[in-house]
């Protein structure tokens, strides 16, 4: 007796808990005359569930139950109307229902959208290669004998910069509202201030005011704990980019037919510029402090290097 009769393919089948089975593909009636838009759900014997009618709008794939009876379905779908809603809702591909059909509205994976902890939205390189206006022929002291020009001409200065503009960092709820393996993000619902400062504490911070954002665990506001089930804002926020000069000044003779010697003086990092990492502060969590602070650099010291070396 067990005939549901869909009007179109079943491309997925799972069972729930208290043995009603749901069905998923691109069916629009089952039992003839019953409209069930791509999903449906039936009773150990074949009759529809009257009550479940999540009603996605397209085609779907697969179907999953967890232990409370709430059904994961994916495929092609971008929103769903449950129980002939007015209004669809949005979930592109996948989506949760509850055990009695009502779509789980703190599931949205699209809400964990973000761009990488690499992101650089703005990037800038150079190079650069100066043959230095000394010397014999030469702007400045271009009448030079054999042996000025020996010392003052032919020296070239090289290099290169790079910059970027601020890279993402997340801030964290301080416990787990989507699952054991991954916190959630926090949310911003209030104007948060980036200010690069060294605080009361004399650490460098990368908020305005580090304390209150923290505080937003507990009254919501600049920044709020996620919803139970609600992914939050995944890199949100922009801390230090990337910058860096490095040059090198260098010079060559001619030592007859025995070989050429070179002197060089290479600098890394010449303006010892200090950008933080925002991927590493002593705390991302609200509620706890250290929230902003830095804990590790970007860049490193300068540093400065001499070489002599003879070719032969």
């Amino acid at each position: 007796n067990f005939n549901p009769a869909p009007n179109g393919v079943v491309r997925a089948i799972a069972v729930q808990p208290n043995g009603s089975i749901v069905i998923g593909g691109e069916f629009s009636q089952v039992q003839s005359n019953v409209t069930r838009n791509r999903l449906a759900r039936l009773a150990y014997d074949g009759t529809v569930d009257g009550g479940f009618d999540p009603n996605p709008n397209a085609l779907v794939t697969s179907l999953a139950v967890q232990a409370d009876g709430a059904v994961l379905l994916g495929g092609d779908f971008t929103s769903l109307s449950p129980n002939g809603a007015v209004v669809p809702v949005a979930r592109k591909y996948l989506a949760r229902v509850s055990a009695d059909g009502a779509l789980d509205l703190s599931f949205n994976p699209g809400l964990n959208k973000g761009v990488s902890e690499f992101d650089t939205r703005h990037l800038i390189t150079g190079d650069y290669l100066v043959q230095m206006p000394f010397g014999r022929g030469k702007m400045i002291a271009g009448g030079s004998n054999a042996l000025l020009d020996a010392i003052i001409g032919g020296w070239q200065l090289a290099g290169s910069t790079h910059w970027s503009s601020g890279l993402p960092f997340s801030l964290y709820d301080p416990g787990w509202n989507t699952n054991w393996e991954e916190s959630s993000y926090a949310v911003q619902t209030a104007p948060v201030k980036m200010n690069r400062h060294i605080d009361g504490s004399t650490y460098m911070q990368a908020f305005e005011d580090g304390d209150a954002i923290s505080n937003g665990g507990y009254n919501g506001s600049p920044v709020r704990l996620s919803y139970p089930g609600e992914a939050g804002q995944r890199n949100h926020f922009r801390g230090d980019g990337y910058f860096s000069l490095d040059s090198g000044l260098s010079k060559a003779w001619s030592i007859r037919d025995l070989g050429k010697l070179k002197l060089s003086w290479e600098v890394y990092n010449v303006t010892n510029t200090v950008r933080f990492d925002p991927q590493n502060m002593i705390d991302h969590q609200l509620i706890y402090t250290g929230l902003g602070v830095y804990s590790a650099l970007l860049t490193k010291p300068r540093v400065m290097q001499f070489a002599l070396r003879f070719d032969f």
